[in-house]
């Protein structure tokens, strides 16, 4: 259908039709990770960590990592990631279900979490690969589904 056909009353309502969302993979060689974003994301990285994120929807898309040389750091910055985040938006870190990466390690602090009481609503997964950190954050006006969606769509490429 060509646009200049359309009667100039319909285009408002065609505007409305177009998904707020427009879920795209993306294989992030620097994590070993394939993630389904909502949108698409801006790429920030150094050396040892790294940063996607994007926005759609009213809400925020955030996946992070950051590399270790040693397992007992990673360890004890894994277990403070969530309680961290929790206390920087005003909030308490509530666990909820949910399977995470495949190669995920299975350390104390994994796992997906809900932020209850701040601001805004804010959602988190976090886990160890290997020797990288990994925060996946979604914040805004959203659902949980969304968040899920998310989190769901984070994927070990690992080998």
């Amino acid at each position: 259908m060509r646009l200049a056909h359309v009667p100039l009353i319909l285009l408002p309502l065609l505007a409305a039709c177009a998904p707020a969302l427009d879920w795209r993979e993306l294989r992030e060689p620097d994590t070993q990770l394939s993630a389904q974003f909502p949108c698409k994301p801006q790429r920030v990285a150094e050396a040892q960590m790294g940063l996607l994120q994007c926005e759609a929807g009213g809400q925020r898309f955030v996946l992070g990592w950051r590399r270790f040389a040693d397992p007992a750091a990673l360890q004890a910055e894994l277990a403070a990631q969530a309680p961290k985040l929790a206390e920087r938006l005003g909030a308490r870190a509530e666990p909820l279900d949910g399977a995470l990466p495949s190669a995920a390690l299975a350390w104390p602090g994994s796992g997906r979490y809900r932020l209850q009481g701040g601001q805004q609503a804010v959602w988190a997964q976090v886990w160890a690969q290997g020797l990288t950190l990994h925060q996946a954050v979604v914040s805004g006006a959203g659902q949980d589904t969304v968040a899920r969606q998310f989190f769901d769509g984070l994927r070990s490429s690992a080998p």
